[in-house]
C-alpha cells in the first residue's frame, strides 16, 4: 500500500510539475526566453507643484463657524 501512495505521489507531482510549465509555455515567460537586460531610462524629473491662490479664504470666519473638526 505504501507503494501505490508513493507512486500516486510522483504522478501527481509530475502532473503539477507538466501544468506549471504550460503555464509558463502560455504566458511566455521563460528564461531563455527573457529580453537581454537593457539600459533603464531615467526617471522623469520631480513634479513642480504651486500651491493654489487662497488669497480669497478668510481663516477666522472657517474657524469661528466650524471650531470642531469633524466630519461634516
Amino acid at each position: 500500500m505504501a507503494y501505490r501512495s508513493w507512486l500516486l505521489a510522483f504522478v501527481a507531482i509530475i502532473v503539477i510539475g507538466i501544468a506549471w510549465h504550460q503555464v509558463f509555455v502560455m504566458t511566455g515567460i521563460l528564461w531563455w526566453d527573457a529580453p537581454e537586460p537593457t539600459m533603464q531610462p531615467a526617471p522623469p524629473p520631480p513634479l513642480v507643484l504651486t500651491m493654489p491662490d487662497t488669497s480669497w479664504v478668510d481663516l477666522s470666519v472657517w474657524q469661528r463657524n466650524y471650531p470642531v473638526w469633524a466630519a461634516l
